[in-house]
């Protein structure tokens, strides 16, 4: 009996060992490549549009890291059309995948831009059409709706702001607006050390607030729709000393398609390492494609103690 199941095991054994060795070859997931376009524009440097023209891959097939030449770019509201200006751009640095079957090649950055407007001045309340085509894809579309100017009033810089979770000094810029009554509205906010050239790193506990690792934060108005408001962004020391640098505060009024957009971009880099999250599907409003057609208005104040 026990000469029998010792060649018992040995047979399952033995088959286990074939098995392993055994290669299966899984067909990739069915992809029709489709353009990627990623167009942001607003009042910023006496007004501005930028945009990206890429196109999507197969999550299994070589990502081309290039921009697309050769595309076809229209932009209009009520007749009037707008130029652009073909620029150089550098390769794409990173990638996203939009879900189980796409990949793109992206990168943040104004250097990765390759079609440029600088007449497109948005007027708030007005509706944008975009068209863009290529030989190689089917045409994409998107519209968007200029949001409204919702300027701060001012913005405190307070160097000590007490301490964070690990004991580590903080500090903070407080800033103060009235929000708009009646409508939805929504804003993302930079800190810019424009002593040392650089986006500060930033951080918010305010309630409807949604921080990153992407240097910005961003606030939707639902819990304080029609207030006079105080928001804090929080931040390390901009140095060792804590001497007071240059701030200032690139506040900007956004659209809600671009909130969204951003909402489902911090999501994504949350979850993109970590084993434990479901990679996050990231929001378009490009009919027919990928990517956004974002709009914003900027206002820029200096922050002071």
């Amino acid at each position: 009996m026990k000469y029998k199941s010792l060649i018992f095991l040995l047979l399952i054994f033995s088959s286990c060992e074939s098995f392993f060795d055994t290669v299966v070859e899984i067909d990739p997931p069915a992809h029709t490549p489709q353009l990627a376009v990623h167009a942001h524009g607003g009042n910023a440097n006496g007004g501005e549009v930028k945009i990206m023209v890429s196109n999507t891959f197969g999550i299994l097939e070589d990502v081309d890291r290039n921009l697309l030449d050769s595309a076809e770019i229209t932009l209009s509201t009520d007749g009037q059309v707008f130029n652009f200006t073909h620029l150089n751009s550098n390769i794409l640095e990173d990638t996203l995948q939009l879900s189980d079957t796409t990949v793109i090649a992206y990168s943040f950055g104004n250097s990765y831009f390759r079609y440029y407007s600088s007449d497109f001045i948005p007027v708030p309340g007005k509706k944008y059409t975009l068209n863009v085509s290529h030989p190689d894809f089917p045409p994409v579309r998107a519209e968007q709706t200029a949001p409204y100017e919702v300027a701060p009033d001012s913005a405190i810089y307070i160097i000590e702001a007490g301490n964070d979770q690990s004991g580590d000094r903080t500090s903070a810029v407080d800033i103060y607006f009235q929000d708009p009554p009646g409508v939805e509205n929504f804003y993302e906010v930079r800190i810019y050390n424009y002593t040392n050239y650089y986006y500060i790193d930033v951080q918010s506990a305010e309630p409807g607030s949604i921080t990153s690792d992407l240097d910005f934060v961003l606030f939707s108005d639902k819990v304080f729709d029609g207030q006079q408001k105080r928001l804090r962004i929080n931040f390390y020391p901009v140095d060792s000393a804590g001497d007071p640098s240059g701030l200032v505060v690139r506040w900007r009024s956004i659209s809600p398609e671009t909130f969204k957009f951003n909402e489902a971009m911090i999501k994504y880099f949350n979850s993109v390492n970590n084993p434990f999250l479901t990679p996050t599907q990231i929001y378009t409003n490009i009919e027919n494609g990928v990517g956004v057609f974002s709009l914003y208005h900027e206002t820029l104040i200096e922050a002071k103690e």
